[in-house]
């Protein structure tokens, strides 16, 4: 009986790990889709290839049946973003991203695969769903004649709402010095992360953070320090939720001597 080469052998056994390795893990079996760790575009490699992942509920893996092709992307995406699509095959192949919006409308974009087989799409991401979270289907396909290849990806990926931070500050318009400061901070949005700083006349800051609650409201109650004289206290407030940042409109706050009216 022949035995095989060194080189045959160490690919046999190449081949047997990345089957047991690719068993083991759901998401790396051709056609399967799970939510992946971040993974650099150098990671996500042609099928033979063993990658051991970490889920972390971010980023999913699609691959075609053929197990040539496949695209990282993310699990959602917020309206107004741009989709980050990563995608290996054959090189030189022409690839084309397809995005399907729940109202029927859609968005291509297509080019050819570098000598790696990498193509990165990123397309701006126009589309505001209606009244919630919506499902958008992703289409990839890859196509190389001349290597038999014809693969078809195809997944989903969750459309959110384009989010508008609003929001104001209400306060007194005079306060004598050393009291206590009343104010509240109303926005549109539950559990916004507030930032408030208060600049006194003689320009010390005092910071305070907080979030809002599940009406949009975060109220406030301050002791105006006596140690940094009379005039005006300005009110800066910051919000920020889900990436987004709003910078509101400040107040002005008269701090008097007490028992000064008017």
């Amino acid at each position: 009986m022949r035995l095989p080469s060194p080189l045959s052998f160490v690919r046999l056994l190449v081949a047997l790990a990345s089957l047991t390795i690719a068993l083991a893990t759901p998401g790396l079996l051709p056609g399967a889709s799970r939510p992946y760790a971040v993974l650099a575009a150098s990671q996500l490699t042609r099928a033979g290839d063993a990658v051991i992942i970490t889920a972390n509920g971010t980023m999913q893996v699609l691959s075609a049946p053929s197990g040539v092709t496949a695209a990282l992307l993310a699990v959602q995406i917020r309206s107004g973003g741009r989709l980050v699509v990563r995608v290996r095959t054959k090189p030189r192949a022409l690839v084309t991203l397809t995005v399907t919006f729940a109202d029927g409308s859609a968005l291509e974009k297509r080019q050819h695969a570098n000598g790696a087989g990498a193509a990165v799409f990123a397309p701006l991401i126009a589309y505001q769903p209606q009244g919630g979270p919506e499902a958008a289907t992703i289409a990839v396909t890859a196509r190389l004649p001349r290597a038999g290849l014809d693969d078809t990806v195809s997944g989903s990926v969750t459309v959110l709402p384009h989010l508008v931070l609003t929001g104001r500050i209400v306060a007194p318009y005079a306060l004598s010095i050393g009291r206590t400061l009343f104010l509240r901070v109303v926005s549109n949005q539950p559990n916004a992360t507030v930032r408030v700083t208060l600049r006194y006349p003689d320009g010390a800051l005092e910071p305070y953070a907080g979030y809002t609650d599940s009406m949009g409201v975060l109220p406030l109650s301050l002791v105006v320090s006596p140690l940094h004289g009379i005039g005006l206290l300005h009110i800066d407030v910051a919000l920020s939720f889900g990436g987004v940042q709003r910078r509101l409109t400040p107040v002005v706050v008269h701090v008097r001597r007490a028992g000064v009216r008017g």
